[in-house]
């Protein structure tokens, strides 16, 4: 009786299997791309659209290719993503709880799962992502190389939104030029061959721990309690322990006026340690 009853479900599931994939198989492109993008569009705020290009359904995937977004009005987009894979397969859902994906993004790539259970949240593992071929990034001039980032996290999208998340750039060269630092004075360009984050998001707070080598070894550690109406406004309380190379403290003495400043947050064992509160516009910044 139960192999019988066995044999019964399994030809229901197989007969099934066969009916979905046959109609997912014969989803138009041309009906299936405009319905993704008003989906998605629906979901953004008002001032940001989004632009597909193309999308097609592969044996229990869903592919969608060269994906834009734009802040309305304006010709280029502001984040390209080249290519994105869904992968329904029923057993791979059944393992991982939720939805396995794939992007192709700026020459590198993501994978994770979009988890549908106990609470609809995201993994993500990025590898070889280069931030700055984005042209908003680009664009600021603050980060002078093409540094290659790794990424590991995880993100509950419940609310309030929590998340974790491990960012590694590698190769950074970045910019001392006051139009690109929003800095008084002008530092000189500052190369490290790495930076290394930790990052948590509580609801609007959002801790940070980073580890830099290079030009700066340090630390910077704190909190940044995010403001509803703009950034300038949020609240900050971060501390930075560490030191200069000796090639970027030969750079710095050589400047004088900006030295003799950067000089009174020394400890007398030559560490720079400076506590920095209040807000983006207006920060208070303290010797420890």
């Amino acid at each position: 009786m139960l192999k019988k009853l066995g044999y019964i479900l399994g030809t229901i599931f197989l007969f099934l299997t066969v009916l979905i994939t046959s109609f997912w198989m014969n989803l138009s492109s041309k009906k299936l791309t405009p319905w993704i993008q008003s989906q998605i569009n629906s979901q953004l705020p008002s001032e940001y659209q989004v632009r597909i290009d193309r999308s097609s359904t592969l044996p229990m995937k869903l592919e969608v290719e060269h994906i834009e977004i734009f802040k309305k009005d304006e010709i280029k987009p502001i984040f390209q993503i080249h290519n994105l894979q869904a992968d329904f397969n029923l057993l791979k859902v059944l393992f991982n709880m939720g939805i396995p994906y794939h992007v192709d993004l700026y020459e590198g790539y993501i994978d994770g799962v979009f988890k549908l259970l106990p609470e609809f949240s995201v993994t993500l593992k990025g590898e070889s992502l280069q931030p700055n071929r984005n042209r908003m990034l680009r664009k600021t001039k603050l980060v002078l190389s093409n540094p290659i980032a790794t990424l590991d996290g995880n993100i509950n999208m419940s609310e309030p939104l929590e998340g974790n998340l491990a960012l590694v750039l590698k190769s950074v060269k970045i910019s001392g030029k006051p139009e690109n630092t929003n800095l008084p004075l002008e530092l000189p360009q500052a190369e490290f061959s790495s930076l290394s984050s930790k990052i948590e998001i509580k609801a609007q707070r959002i801790t940070l721990n980073m580890t830099s080598k290079g030009d700066f070894e340090g630390k910077l550690s704190g909190t940044l309690l995010m403001s509803q109406k703009q950034f300038r406004s949020s609240n900050i309380n971060f501390s930075i322990v560490g030191d200069f190379s000796d090639t970027y403290n030969g750079k710095l003495e050589s400047l004088g006026f900006i030295n003799s400043i950067l000089s009174s947050y020394r400890k007398p064992s030559g560490t720079i340690s400076i506590n920095i509160t209040g807000t983006p516009g207006t920060p208070n910044v303290k010797k420890i």
